[in-house]
């Protein structure tokens, strides 16, 4: 479902056990960057196969560090380390004159660098504009109160793959409560969901316990659903975390077989 892109992170802001949340695709000549920040940076240094890549985009959801704060490093190293020209270089986000702004604070050499306008509007901070993107068939929200409806009607009826922020915890003003998500979701397309913005591996298995549990509440279970719903999430762990990846994977099919029989 998800093996079209790159995972670069898959963290929240203050996580100490996850890079921030970003990802990297790739269209033909075109290569995009989801989110600018250290996930992007760190991937750009490790010298990616940029090979017959015409054209760079950023796409920036919004403008908390965790975002778009290595935004000006990327540029700069593409454009002083690999000898990128500067007009191949494109910004993609709702906030077309913040962005602006930034880069003329950041990097004024950058400022006149082409932004496009595009995105659909979320809610997460009340003084900035927010969006998410729809790409290669998925739909990544970016951080948000609440998944739009449209996404979500168009998710249930298993026109898209999402990739959606989460948190564990109730009464958040600018996250996303996850069971709030799964009340809203249909299951039989649960392996076309991503949950990304974790705090820790410990918040990582509770989201996949949540999810787990109201899973085995239904009905009907199809368990192979949940099962690429558990790797999908398990792919993104970085390598640091082999050896709980293969103890998470046993303990919740463990326990979803369990409820079958």
């Amino acid at each position: 479902m998800f093996n079209n892109i790159r995972i670069l992170g898959m963290g929240s802001a203050f996580s100490h056990d996850f890079s921030p949340t970003a990802f990297a695709y790739r269209d033909n000549n075109t290569i995009y960057f989801i989110e600018a920040n250290q996930s992007t940076f760190d991937f750009l240094k490790d010298s990616p196969d940029l090979s017959n890549v015409n054209n760079y985009v950023f796409m920036i959801s919004h403008f908390h560090e965790d975002h778009i704060g290595c935004l000006g490093n990327c540029i700069a190293w593409l454009v002083f380390m690999l000898k990128i020209n500067i007009d191949d270089i494109k910004i993609m986000t709702l906030d077309v004159k913040t962005c602006r702004s930034y880069l003329g604070i950041t990097m004024p050499a950058f400022k006149n660098i082409e932004i496009i306008k595009k995105g659909f509007k979320v809610n997460h901070a009340e003084h900035m504009v927010c969006c998410g993107f729809a790409f290669n068939n998925i739909v990544y929200t970016g951080d948000c109160i609440e998944t739009p409806e449209k996404i979500i009607n168009n998710f249930n009826d298993g026109k898209t793959n999402l990739i959606t922020e989460c948190s564990i915890y109730e009464n958040m003003t600018i996250h996303q409560y996850l069971p709030n998500l799964l009340d809203k979701i249909n299951f039989e397309h649960l392996d076309k969901l991503l949950l990304v913005h974790h705090d820790s591996l410990e918040t990582f298995v509770k989201s996949i316990s949540i999810t787990l549990e109201k899973f085995s509440q239904l009905d009907v279970i199809n368990i192979n659903k949940f099962k690429q719903f558990v790797l999908n999430e398990l792919d993104i762990l970085p390598k640091k975390f082999d050896n709980e990846r293969q103890l998470i994977y046993d303990k919740t099919i463990a326990f979803i077989e369990g409820k079958i029989k």
